[in-house]
């Protein structure tokens, strides 16, 4: 594997250059113990050799993927989902995108003037429910003026939709795709899965949620090269001016790692399956989603006895990338252990039942829309507390995090569902939208 960044970097470190360039530890021996990285970590210094390798390491990338444009991003995909829509802004007034959206798509709509036009936003056993084909067509004939669609695919639980029939909608209607592929991008490298680069015009792909790569590694594709001048031009707005280049290099390995070894990532799916299968017949139930390098655990359903099973994950020294009180999410790659995945089944099947009989689901989440959302960002506002704000018209957005999508927008009334959830996720400091138990409304007499 030629790996142009890093042989890059190893050269300068072994060089032993005279660093009087930024960062200031200067590689020095002290912080290189600690942070072994530091011998590679550079900045934009003159060298025709490290120009060269960026553009062999992008050009390979281009090729690996079949497509026109890629960049690699240091700032995760947040930077890349800021710049495509930057990119597009001009093609209309408002974009089709899920109430499900992760938050930087939200505040993309807002730093452009971008209307968001929601999908329906009903949930089914806790989640929010996924976009069709036939709702997409409905939405961009209704609105004219639209660029097109922003669908985040697949979603943090790893659910995917239709993606080829959407896809057909918009093209149908002369409209761009934009896809949020931040949990998606070892799709393309998967053989029973769509991944978003077959028909999406622009894609983020967040490398280091699966690939072998440093955390904040990300690529920002389009299929056609007509957008490159405008994503480059996009994405100098919000990246560093300081990017990270082990980051860098870190991203062009981790692509053609996953390459390499797809037979072996392959055959650690058929593992996962298996093991899935055997929770099933333990009735433990899971969220069966087309990312099989995510298992998620529906706890409630599976009546298993939460204490206990966080203190059986804390034993076994096993930590999930998200539990929202419902489901416990754990995030996987090719790099897991058999040992691993067959350890943690083990350990789910040890769990204790409970007897009680099921929660109710609460789904009455759903909310009615006072003012657009661009109109109600806009407003004079106050801050209150949210324990009296049932009624009042929201001025931001509020959710939990993870998984960082709203269940709540500006210009959305607030219900008393709603203040129980995020009454629920502050004291777990968990909510987002709520600062010091207030929360931001629209002034009365504005409305």
């Amino acid at each position: 594997m030629k790996l142009y960044l890093n042989d890059y970097l190893k050269s300068y470190a072994k060089d032993k250059p005279i660093r009087m360039h930024m960062p200031g530890h200067k590689a020095s021996g002290r912080f290189c113990k600690l942070f072994p990285t530091g011998k590679k970590d550079i900045t934009e210094i003159e060298s025709k050799g490290l120009y060269s390798a960026i553009e062999n390491a992008h050009k390979d990338l281009r090729s690996i993927y079949g497509v026109g444009f890629v960049k690699i991003l240091t700032d995760g995909a947040t930077s890349g989902v800021l710049s495509m829509i930057n990119a597009v802004k001009d093609l209309g007034d408002s974009l089709i995108v899920q109430k499900s959206s992760h938050k930087s798509v939200y505040n993309a709509l807002e730093i452009n003037g971008i209307k968001p036009i929601f999908t329906k936003s009903s949930l089914t056993e806790g989640l929010y429910d996924l976009p069709s084909a036939e709702e997409t067509a409905k939405l961009l004939d209704a609105n004219k003026n639209a660029i097109g669609v922003l669908y985040t695919y697949p979603d943090y639980y790893g659910r995917t939709f239709d993606l080829c029939e959407i896809a057909k909608e918009v093209h149908d209607r002369g409209k761009i795709l934009l896809i949020d592929n931040s949990h998606g991008g070892h799709f393309a490298f998967m053989d029973k899965v769509v991944y978003a680069g077959a028909h999406a015009d622009i894609w983020v792909d967040s490398l280091h949620k699966v690939f072998s790569t440093l955390n904040q590694g990300a690529l920002l594709m389009a299929k056609d090269k007509k957008w490159q001048d405008k994503l480059e031009e996009s994405a100098q707005k919000f990246i560093t001016t300081s990017p990270s280049y082990p980051i860098m290099a870190s991203c062009e390995y981790g692509v053609k790692e996953r390459l390499e070894e797809k037979i072996s990532a392959l055959k650690l799916e058929k593992i996962i399956e298996k093991q899935v299968e055997k929770l099933k017949e333990s009735k433990i139930y899971t969220l069966v989603g087309q990312d099989l390098f995510k298992i998620v655990i529906n706890v409630e359903k599976s009546r298993l006895d939460r204490v206990e099973l966080l203190k059986k994950l804390e034993k076994a020294k096993i930590y999930y990338e998200l539990f929202d009180g419902k489901y416990m999410i754990f995030m996987l790659s090719a790099k897991t252990k058999k040992s691993q995945v067959k350890k943690l089944c083990k350990v789910l099947k040890s769990v204790r039942r409970k007897d009680e009989p099921l929660k109710t689901d609460k789904q009455n989440l759903e909310l009615k829309t006072k003012l657009d959302y661009i109109s109600a960002l806009k407003l004079p506002s106050e801050e209150i507390d949210l324990t009296s704000s049932e009624k009042r018209v929201l001025a931001t957005n509020c959710g939990i995090t993870p998984p960082c999508y709203p269940l709540a927008v500006a210009g959305e009334v607030i219900t008393s569902e709603l203040i129980e959830t995020l009454l629920d996720a502050t004291n777990k400091n968990k909510a987002f939208g709520v600062i010091n138990g207030k929360i931001k409304v629209i002034k009365k007499e504005n409305l």
